[in-house]
C-alpha cells in the first residue's frame, strides 16, 4: 500500500476557520425526523464516537438512540440499554434502509460498515452482524474481558482475551479464521491490528522515558519480524506499513514512519496549540485503507485545560480535515459548546466527510 498522500482528522480547540476554506455540503439530515432522542442518561459518559461508517460504495450507516433515559433499577447499576435505530443513507442522502437495534448499551456501542454488504455492531457483550437489509446474520460473544478491533478495510475482526489469545474473525459471518497467542512479554500492552499484520510492542524502561520495540506478525503465516524502535512516544498504526507517532518530550510534531523505518512525513500544529497524544492510544488503526488519509488528532489551546478555564474565553472545538503531506487544512467544521455529542467519519476514498453534531448530520465534499 503506497503512501502518496495522507490526510487526517483532528479535533481543534480554539482554531480559526482554516485558511477561510468554504464547505460544500453533499446533504444535510436532521435525525430528529427519524426519532433521535438523546439525553445525558442515555449517553452515560459516552460521546458516541464510532457510530457512523462509510461503505466502499460511498453510502453511510448511522446509529443513534431513539428513547430517553430510564431510571436505574438498582444502586449498583451503572449503565443501561436504550432502543436505537440504524439508517443506511445513499450518497444523495436518501434513506435506503432503517433498522432497530433493540436495547444496547450506548457507552459501548460501535458501528462498522461491512464493505458493501451490511454493518456490524460491537456492543458491550457481543458482536452482531447484519446484512444490507438489516437482517441479523451472526453473533459472537465477547464481554468485558474481551477486547475487539476491526481491520482498516473492515474485512476482519480481531478479539483479544486477557491472556493474550487472539481470534481472527471474518466480518459478516463471524467465522473464526485463525487463533494464536501473543508472546508473553506483551502482557496487556496496546496491540495494533492491520489488514494483514498484527503489531505488538515490547517496552523497555530507560533513564529518561521508555523504549518501544515494535514487531510485526503476518496474520496468514504467523511469521514475526522486527520492525522499528521508538523512543518515548505515543503511537498508532497507519495501515499495515506505517506508524504515526509523536514524542512525549515537549510540543513535538506528529510524524509518520514507513516500513523501512524512515520518517516520511511530519505535521507541526499551529501556534498556541499542541497535540493531545492520548488519541494515539486507541485499539484500532487510524486509517482509510484506500487513501491512507485518516488520523485523528486533538489539539487544545496551550496553558489551562479548557474545562478549567474560568476566564470565559473557552472557544469550543473544531473538526478539521488536514492534508498530512502538505500540512494544510482542507475542511473545518465548528462544534458548538452546547453540543452534547459529536461523531464523524471519512469515506474510504477520502472524498466525503460526515459530521454528526447532536441530531444534525451533514456530509461534506472534501475540496
Amino acid at each position: 500500500m503506497k503512501m502518496s498522500r495522507m490526510v487526517f482528522y483532528c479535533l481543534l480547540v480554539g482554531a480559526m476557520n482554516c485558511l477561510g476554506q468554504t464547505r460544500q455540503e453533499a446533504f444535510q439530515l436532521d435525525l430528529q425526523s427519524h426519532g433521535w432522542h438523546v439525553d445525558q442518561g442515555v449517553l452515560n459518559g459516552s460521546s458516541l464516537p464510532q457510530t457512523m461508517d462509510f461503505s466502499d460504495d460511498g453510502s453511510l450507516w448511522v446509529a443513534f438512540p431513539v428513547e430517553a433515559s430510564k431510571a436505574l433499577q438498582t444502586r449498583d447499576q451503572s449503565s443501561a440499554g436504550y432502543k436505537g435505530k440504524i439508517l443506511h443513507l445513499a450518497q444523495t442522502g436518501s434513506v435506503l434502509a432503517e433498522c432497530g437495534t433493540d436495547a444496547l448499551q450506548w457507552e459501548y456501542l460501535r458501528l462498522f460498515a461491512q464493505r458493501t454488504e451490511g454493518f456490524t455492531l460491537d456492543a458491550a457483550d457481543k458482536i452482531i452482524t447484519y446484512d444490507i437489509h438489516c437482517k441479523e446474520m451472526a453473533q459472537y460473544p465477547t464481554g468485558m474481558r474481551i477486547g475487539t478491533a476491526f481491520s482498516p478495510d473492515r474485512s476482519l475482526i480481531y478479539t483479544r482475551s486477557r491472556d493474550n489469545n487472539i481470534h481472527v474473525l471474518r466480518n459478516g459471518n463471524l467465522q473464526v479464521l485463525k487463533a494464536f497467542d501473543l508472546p508473553e512479554g506483551v502482557k496487556w500492552k496496546p496491540v495494533l491490528f492491520g489488514d494483514e499484520s498484527v503489531i505488538f510492542p515490547i517496552t523497555v524502561q530507560t533513564k529518561s522515558c521508555y523504549q518501544t520495540q515494535l514487531t510485526r506478525m503476518d496474520v496468514k503465516t504467523g511469521k514475526n519480524e522486527p520492525w522499528t524502535t521508538l523512543e518515548c512516544t505515543r503511537y498508532n498504526l497507519l495501515g499495515d506499513d506505517h506508524i504515526i507517532y509523536t514524542s512525549l518530550k515537549g510540543d513535538s510534531p506528529l510524524e509518520i514512519i514507513g516500513k523501512d523505518g524512515v520518517s516520511t512525513a511530519a505535521y507541526k500544529p499551529p501556534k498556541d496549540a499542541y497535540i493531545d497524544r492520548a488519541v494515539l492510544d486507541r485499539r484500532y488503526p487510524v486509517v482509510s485503507p484506500q487513501s491512507l488519509r485518516v488520523v485523528e488528532e486533538l489539539i487544545e489551546a496551550k496553558g489551562r485545560h479548557p474545562s478549567l478555564d474560568m476566564s470565559g474565553k473557552f472557544v469550543g472545538r473544531d473538526i478539521v480535515l488536514l492534508d498530512m503531506h502538505t500540512g494544510t487544512a482542507l475542511l473545518t467544521v465548528k462544534v458548538p459548546l452546547s453540543t452534547q455529542v459529536y461523531s464523524y467519519a471519512l469515506s474510504r476514498d477520502g472524498k466525503r466527510l460526515a459530521v454528526l453534531l447532536d441530531s444534525q448530520l451533514a456530509v461534506y465534499q472534501v475540496p
